[in-house]
């Protein structure tokens, strides 16, 4: 019985690392061919690592919770045939990765810590946990040569991403703006209390609040209005949408809330207010005022 040795893929461009969620399968367990082994937290999904070979799962080389560095042995196979795990032992450091795991990746996974800290981060481990590093493949072989770690540096490209002009800066010591970060004070805890790991999804969506606080005005604004005309508008399409007759194209809509309505007269709102349908580029030192009006609702 021979040992095959399970890298950890390269399953998306910019990824560099990715997060142990949860093991599938147990030391000693049989494997079957394509039987999922492990969950693989990404930047926008997690996905299920399928077994490369069938044999009986040898040692799981990180835990939950720890990060697995691209090409570092995930887990081990003990195979059944030892010819066959020599003719494939040469691809054991480039493992191919099935093209369903593959499209569910878009962008590289955040660098986080496994377990419990009580000691301060240092800025640099601040910025790391901060978000994902956004380079390109040029950038990334600029940082390399100059020994810079990108993790630390802030990005002023489109969606934070680091440019090779942020590398630079970085060497000469006139490190680009970026937001002021302390190191969160060390929370009381009571008896009774419950810890439960900040990681995962539940911390993918603290990460991008917190982005949004620093790239977006929060504002709220309250205004009174006469909406006697909305309402008949509203209950004459709703008449409308409930005669086939009058309606024939309105495949199972057949009643319409006041939602549609807001959302239309806010896009005209922007079109006509532009400077609220707006984007600051600080690296350029612009505003940018969008053509399009796109919305989303939460």
């Amino acid at each position: 019985m021979s040992t095959y040795e399970f890298r950890l893929p390269d399953i998306g461009e910019g990824v560099v690392e990715g997060e142990v969620v949860r093991w599938l399968v147990k030391e000693g367990d049989p494997l079957r061919m394509d039987q999922p082994m492990v969950e693989i937290m990404t930047d926008k999904a997690t996905v299920e690592i399928p077994a490369p070979r069938a044999g009986r799962v040898g040692k799981r080389m990180f835990a939950e919770g720890q990060v697995c560095p691209v090409g570092k042995v995930l887990i081990t196979i003990e195979l059944e045939s030892a010819d066959g795990a020599a003719a494939e032992k040469p691809a054991a450091a480039k493992a191919v990765v099935p093209a369903a795991v593959r499209a569910s990746v878009a962008a590289p996974v955040a660098a986080r810590s496994a377990g419990p800290r009580t000691a301060p981060l240092t800025p640099a481990e601040r910025a790391r946990s901060l978000g994902p590093v956004l380079a390109t493949p040029a950038t990334r072989k600029l940082a390399r040569e100059l020994g810079v770690d990108l993790r630390g540096v802030f990005g002023t490209g489109a969606a934070g991403r680091i440019t090779s002009d942020d590398v630079r800066r970085q060497t000469s010591g006139a490190a680009s703006r970026g937001p002021v970060t302390t190191p969160a004070p060390p929370i009381a805890r009571e008896p009774g209390d419950v810890a439960i790991p900040f990681r995962g999804l539940r911390r993918r969506i603290a990460e991008n609040m917190v982005r949004s606080k620093h790239t977006a005005a929060h504002f709220l604004y309250v205004e009174e209005i006469d909406c006697t005309e909305l309402v008949a508008l509203r209950d004459k399409v709703n008449a409308r949408l409930g005669d086939p007759k009058a309606a024939p194209h309105a495949t199972g809509v057949r009643k319409v809330t006041f939602l549609p309505f807001i959302v239309k007269a806010t896009a005209y709102a922007l079109r006509k207010f532009p400077q609220l349908n707006a984007a600051l580029d600080e690296a350029a030192g612009e505003i940018v005022q969008r053509k399009h009006v796109h919305m989303g609702l939460a």
